[in-house]
């Protein structure tokens, strides 16, 4: 008898010890903007495979790590904690898988080079996460969604592709924040409704997360 996957025997099956690059990450990119673009993607790949989920390497002063700190066991605490880039990234994972969401279909008519994927959760709500992957041009999306109701719209962006700060969450941040919440005004978008359809603006290097209630 062949040998069976975990999968193929009913058992769950989880990708350990992602991350972008091995031995603590690059620096530069690891603990970029840019990585939390790629996270964002990774996600949803092993998703869409089956799988259980994913576990991220991380801790410490790892630049692969979503919460950087000086952890040191001479220490009582660490002088500094600080989150990542690639802390956006979880956080917008699972504010898009919240509420024993599953995935839905998707069909993207674009030349652009944006990746979506759209989910539908137990109570009723859609959520659709697009990214832009270009660096340079900006991209107008129009969601074909087949449902009527409210719609609001959340931004991931950063000042740049390669920077570890600045990044904001609709319009909030983590960076200087006292007590690990974020700081800022949450800022929350409500795109134009047209013909049944959502149309929305990604800038370059960002992605948007869609709700429709």
């Amino acid at each position: 008898m062949g040998r069976r996957t975990r999968g193929q025997a009913g058992l769950p099956f989880r990708l350990d010890e992602a991350g972008s690059a091995w031995g603590g990450g690059a620096r530069g990119f690891s603990d970029s903007f840019a990585s939390a673009l790629w996270m964002l993607e990774l996600n949803f790949t092993p998703v869409q495979a089956g799988l259980a989920g994913i576990n991220f390497h991380g801790g410490g002063k790892g630049h692969y790590s979503a919460i950087q700190d000086d952890t040191d066991d001479k220490k009582p605490v660490p002088t500094f904690v600080r989150a990542m880039p690639t802390y956006y990234a979880l956080l917008v994972f699972q504010e898009m898988i919240a509420n024993d969401a599953q995935l839905l279909p998707v069909t993207v008519d674009s030349p652009a080079n944006v990746k979506v994927w759209a989910v539908r959760d137990a109570k009723g709500q859609m959520r659709v996460l697009a990214i832009n992957k270009d660096l340079m041009e900006s991209i107008d999306l129009t969601l074909q969604s087949g449902r009527k109701g409210n719609a609001t719209l959340k931004r991931l962006a950063a000042p740049a592709i390669a920077v570890s700060e600045g990044l904001r969450y609709a319009g909030q941040t983590f960076d200087e924040s006292k007590d690990g919440k974020p700081v800022g005004e949450l800022k929350v978008e409500t795109p134009a409704m047209r013909d049944g359809a959502i149309h929305f603006h990604i800038t370059p290097a960002s992605e948007v997360v869609v709700e429709v209630k």
